[in-house]
């Protein structure tokens, strides 16, 4: 017999299994008022049936769970008899396993199913799986409370799932997985008793868990077996609970329920030391040889021995608690010192008894005392001392060898560093000065320009004190690599970057900026004169005749731009000299907009006001603005600045 049931009318069923061949007999009834069972036949069902469960949802309609034949309805034929007929489930099929029918105080019907959870509210069926919430479609067992809050296991899942349905649905889920002992078993049946404890049968005994308290029952508290039956529990009204074994039936009896023993003490008997001596006094100091330690302890309880768990740790050593099963523990290998040995014990929950404990002093070898490390300290010091003496002298021969080659080596060095030095401020294809040199020298010039600006009678002072940049592009460069190849394109920026060297004074800077782009800074220059220098270095590129070979000879043209540094006179720390290089390209492309083979430049006047920071980036913005006055050598022709 697997399951029972009873109706409003005092009607008793009983369901179980029957054999192969038999006359359908797994479901039994014995009427009210009668003495003997009777057997309701199935006939919608064919072969062997095993019942698992049954619940009434209204009336006399008995819903029964099977094992491998889904879920069936046994309903009054109004003749006295009883029909029979398959319950077809949401998502499920003919030959699902029912694991238990429960029925709510709410009068709902729940279904646990190895198709997930099935609901009948008196209307239709819902089917609850893994994407509502649930933990595994393999639904084992079901309970619910006063509140009706819904609990559920599962078939080979640790774990427990509760929701709080409603109206609306099943409501949000909430896992629980602690305490560990609660869940780490698998729970075959579920249920709450009068009090609203929660009892579990499990593989490994009973558990009640009531209040944040978890409770185990096992055949040391009076079970027949640890293996629980599935859905066999029971409540009765005055709280007694009545709980199906693989054994037997145990009955538990609530008035007769013992207080709840305190957490056992534990006592310390005895230690050995690694000579299998006792050390019996408080602090004992024990030998290094013998430094293997064994502890020996007891715990007292009258309470089952199967639920007693002793924890030990050698603080000192380890400082986590170990569990373990024997009543002795013992350590190895320990290095010299002092160490505290504690036991406590619990009855299989979190809470633990008093902590015994045991005081111990490991002592060390002789070669690890202080006179024998003082003693070592001595001829280790005596040792390094003459090896001192004998490395000094070495050295000094030694030093006395290498300050010679020092003194030639560094002769060859001194040159060779100042020839490296040249070589990496000088652009290998032109011969021109890079980028590098003029990062190196600026911050001497700019301080140089600054101090005759600032200069008492800067007013008086000669004009020539400005830093005049001009950025110079080569006009249809890139035509002259794709006409003619890279060696012609070396030539020309070859032969332009000797011209332009040709046009300027031996004092200026002239520097390969990138690509066919050059930057020349005019030294102690006059700002009124710019234009000056900006022509001569247009015709110099102009009067190039290169020779590429094939007898072609190309001429070339360039674009120019150009501006002043200080950007204002008044001020002339008010811009960076890169403000002066950012004006100078934006000269450069009008230039090359405007129709290149030409020049534009901006330089402020004497006493002009200031125009602003839009000049670094909208140079032509603020010339349109008439806040500048650009110079230009297109003519008439309106500067063409994007």
């Amino acid at each position: 017999m697997y399951a029972f049931a009873s109706d409003d009318q005092g009607n008793f069923w009983v369901g179980g299994n029957n054999q192969k061949g038999a006359l359908r007999n797994a479901l039994l009834l014995r009427e009210a008022g009668a003495a003997t069972f009777r057997p309701v036949t199935m006939a919608h069902l064919d072969g062997p049936v095993t019942i698992n469960s049954m619940a009434f949802a209204s009336g006399q309609q008995l819903y029964v769970g099977t094992q491998a034949r889904g879920l069936s309805l046994i309903a009054p034929d109004g003749a006295g008899g009883y029909t029979t007929r398959s319950v077809a489930l949401p998502k499920g099929g003919p030959k699902e396993q029912i694991n238990q029918v429960l029925r709510d105080r709410q009068g709902r019907l729940w279904i646990a199913g190895m198709e997930g959870l099935a609901l009948f509210d008196g209307r239709a069926w819902t089917r609850y799986t893994k994407a509502d919430g649930l933990r595994d479609n393999h639904v084992e067992a079901l309970a619910s409370d006063a509140n009706g809050r819904l609990i559920i296991s599962y078939w080979n899942v640790h774990g427990l799932t509760q929701f709080s349905p409603d109206q609306r649905g099943l409501g949000a889920a909430t896992q629980i997985d602690t305490p560990a002992a609660l869940t780490e078993d698998n729970i075959y049946s579920l249920g709450y008793d009068a009090r609203g404890a929660l009892w579990l049968g499990t593989a490994q005994g009973i558990k009640r868990w009531q209040d944040g308290k978890l409770e185990l029952f096992g055949r040391g508290e009076g079970l027949p077996s640890d293996d629980a039956a599935a859905n066999a529990f029971w409540p009765d009204p005055n709280g007694d609970v009545w709980l199906g074994m693989a054994s037997g039936l145990a009955h538990y009896h609530a008035q007769a329920q013992p207080l709840t023993p305190p957490p056992p003490a534990t006592r310390v008997l005895r230690l050995l030391n690694g000579a299998r001596q006792v050390e019996t006094a408080a602090v004992p100091q024990v030998a290094w040889e013998n430094r293997t330690l064994t502890f020996r302890f007891a715990v007292l309880s009258y309470r089952n021995e199967m639920r007693v768990q002793p924890q030990v740790r050698l603080v000192g050593f380890e400082d986590a608690w170990l569990d373990t099963d024997t009543r002795e523990a013992r350590y190895t290998g320990l290095p010299p010192g002092r160490y505290r040995f504690e036991v406590r014990a619990s009855l299989g929950a979190d809470d633990f008894g008093p902590v015994s404990m045991r005081e111990v002093e490991i002592l060390p070898p002789w070669w690890r005392t202080p006179w024998a490390w003082l003693a070592g300290a001595l001829c280790v010091g005596g040792l390094l001392y003459l090896l001192m003496r004998w490395r000094h002298g070495r050295l000094q021969r030694r030093n006395a060898e290498l300050a010679s080659l020092v003194r030639a080596r560094t002769s060859e060095l001194e040159t060779a560093n100042l020839a490296l030095h040249d070589a990496s401020m000088i652009d290998p294809l032109t011969g021109l000065k890079n980028r590098r040199f003029l990062g190196l020298s600026m911050p001497d010039e700019l301080a140089r320009v600054i101090r005759q600006y600032r200069s008492p009678d800067a007013a008086q002072a000669n004009a020539n004190r400005t830093l005049l940049f001009y950025m110079v592009d080569l006009d249809h460069f890139k035509s002259v690599n794709d006409t003619y190849g890279h060696a012609a394109g070396d030539l020309v920026l070859q032969q332009a970057s000797a011209a332009l060297r040709k046009a300027c004074r031996d004092a200026d800077f002239v520097i390969r900026w990138g690509g066919e782009e050059f930057l020349i800074v005019a030294r102690n220059a006059d700002r009124s004169q710019a234009h000056l220098l900006a022509n001569n270095l247009r015709d110099a590129v102009r009067a190039l005749r290169i020779e590429v070979g094939g007898g072609v000879i190309l001429e070339k043209t360039c674009s120019i731009g150009f501006a002043a540094f200080p950007v204002l006179e008044s001020a002339p720390e008010a811009y960076a000299w890169e403000d002066a290089v950012k004006m100078a390209d934006q000269c450069l492309y009008a230039a090359k907009r405007s129709g290149r083979d030409g020049w534009v430049g901006v330089v402020l006047p004497a006493g002009a006001a200031d125009p602003g920071e839009r000049m670094m980036s909208a140079l032509g913005e603020v010339a349109a603005q008439g806040r500048i006055k650009e110079s230009h050598s297109f003519g008439d022709q309106p500067l063409r600045w994007n």
